[in-house]
């Protein structure tokens, strides 16, 4: 069921939160309404997340999430995410606040780009994402897994992990 939208109070809206990799591969989104804030996403999303990625984590070695202000949370709540599931959260601090991050933690948020690289790729390749058209989640998570495919695909084709010659019909996957 779709929420409604905050700037517009009679139109229903929905919201994605995803986790992308540096190689700008999202991983499965939760769409949900457009009510509910970014960090309560945060538990579900790590639930997602595969296996592989943490299970090398340890609590000197942890797994870093970077994300933008909305997905800032409080201290206890990245400590016990550290301590139970050894995954840190780098959130940049918003604005107004006078607190400011230290040099490593600055140095992640550059990165930061990948994600909105991500963001643009899904709202122009894949307009049926960024205007959200239909009134079941289930359709909409449909488009963001067929649009998934195609970003993983194009990937691959780049990085020469899959040869596709159209002519004789050949597809070769490394």
């Amino acid at each position: 069921m779709a929420g409604f939208c905050y700037k517009l109070k009679g139109k229903r809206s929905m919201k994605a939160n995803f986790i992308s990799d540096n190689n700008m591969i999202m991983y499965e989104p939760i769409i949900s309404n457009s009510q509910p804030h970014d960090s309560t996403f945060i538990e579900p999303l790590i639930d997602l997340f595969p296996s592989k990625l943490t299970e090398n984590a340890t609590y000197n070695n942890c797994l870093t999430i970077t994300g933008d202000a909305g997905y800032l949370i409080n201290k206890q709540s990245n400590l016990n995410l550290r301590n139970t599931k050894h995954i840190s959260i780098n959130a940049a601090y918003k604005k107004n606040m006078k607190r400011r991050k230290n040099e490593p933690n600055r140095k992640l948020l550059k990165k930061r780009h990948k994600i909105e690289n991500v963001n643009a790729v899904l709202k122009r390749s894949h307009k049926r994402t960024a205007v959200v058209k239909d009134r079941k989640m289930e359709v909409l998570k449909t488009w963001f897994t067929l649009a998934r495919i195609m970003i993983i695909s194009k990937f691959l084709i780049q990085h020469k992990k899959i040869i596709i010659n159209n002519k004789k019909r050949t597809y070769l996957f490394v």
